[in-house]
């Protein structure tokens, strides 16, 4: 009897390694050198491919040892399809589309034969991306960052509630950004704001706006646009320099603006966006079909710089602060310090409910 039971256990430990084994086999990264195509529209969205790149090599993706990327930035809308073009070659394993004009022209000219994951895409539905959220179909799934304008251009208006005229300067040519402004101009009807829109189809036209802002604006809201965005810190004029000079609270569309000197924000983080990414780019290499793994939504959290608060002369008010996922104690480049502690990142509470009023 002490001879079957010792036999008993060792064939059960032998089974259980058998087991261990084949199930380590299924899941393990592969050994060959995989090949991935990562098509970008701006450089703004560099971060979004930083963080691709260390969520790949936490699931074991060795950068040069089992997988290499190829990494095309297009700047310009224009140049999507020709770039997208490129990664039809046979040895592209998977291609990454990086905003949602690279992801349209990643499935238009590669989405019959290759694998495909975007990131950074506001509406993948109604940008003719995917047949739905659940069930994107076809060789394609994502990131989507949802529509978050309303709850943004919200928070702008809690910082200062005596907002009238807020300017919102957007690229014509970028649907995302007329998306939100329409969604934008809805929101400020409810509260009797007006929106005073500008539209900005490159860079001398941008140029143009700061130049020419009106003197009755209350505040800035910067969309999320890539050709906008471009000149929030950069060239000369730029909005950060505009709206610290006119002493404008400025609403920016991403979270690390905020540390550049932009007032507030409610958006989603381009590096964490990435590494999420990389979790759908997993699965894909590992076996399952793009079109039956659902469109994810990425996070998003408060972000307030206090540094700028006081250049423009604003008294925040406390519950504000403290509601804040991030906030930010660093002084605009364009001003003398300010003798604060430099950015902190303490999330103390989640944003309070959309308001239904304008009580605030």
């Amino acid at each position: 009897m002490a001879k079957q039971a010792v036999w008993r256990a060792k064939f059960a430990l032998f089974f259980a390694l058998l087991m261990c084994n084949w199930m380590l086999s299924g899941c393990a990264v592969p050994e060959r050198m995989l090949h991935i195509g990562v098509i970008n529209l701006s450089p703004l969205l560099l971060p979004v491919f930083e963080g691709f790149k260390q969520g790949m090599a936490e699931f074991g993706y060795r950068e040069g040892v089992n997988v290499k990327y190829t990494y095309l930035e297009a700047v310009t809308i224009d140049k999507l399809d020709g770039l997208a073009a490129t990664f039809l070659s046979p040895d592209i394993d998977l291609i990454l589309a990086i905003s949602t004009p690279a992801a349209q022209a990643a499935k238009r000219i590669a989405g019959d034969s290759k694998r495909i994951v975007f990131a950074s895409v506001l509406d993948p539905i109604g940008a003719g991306i995917v047949e739905s959220i659940r069930r994107p179909g076809g060789n394609i799934t994502g990131i989507r960052h949802g529509v978050h304008e309303a709850k943004r251009f919200e928070w702008l208006l809690r910082v200062k509630p005596d907002i009238l005229r807020v300017y919102v300067p957007f690229n014509p040519n970028d649907r995302a950004a007329v998306i939100n402004l329409n969604i934008v101009k809805e929101v400020a009807d409810l509260y009797g704001v007006q929106i005073v829109e500008r539209a900005c189809p490159d860079d001398a036209a941008i140029t143009a706006a700061l130049l020419e802002m009106p003197d009755d604006i209350d505040a800035i809201h910067v969309l999320a646009d890539n050709l906008i965005a471009s000149r929030l810190v950069n060239g000369t004029p730029n909005f950060l320099s505009v709206s610290l000079e006119r002493k404008l609270p400025m609403s920016v569309p991403i979270v690390t603006q905020v540390a550049q000197g932009g007032l507030i924000a409610f958006a989603f983080d381009f590096f964490s966006l990435g590494k999420q990414s990389a979790r759908l780019v997993d699965q894909v290499l590992r076996g399952v079909k793009p079109g039956d793994l659902p469109v994810e939504t990425v996070e998003f959290e408060l972000a307030i710089n206090v540094g700028t608060a006081h250049a423009i002369g604003l008294a925040l008010p406390d519950e504000l602060i403290e509601q804040a996922d991030r906030v930010f104690y660093g002084n605009p480049s364009a001003l003398t310090p300010l003798n604060t502690p430099q950015p902190t990142a303490s999330p103390t509470r989640a944003p309070s409910p959309t308001a239904t009023e304008r009580t605030f």
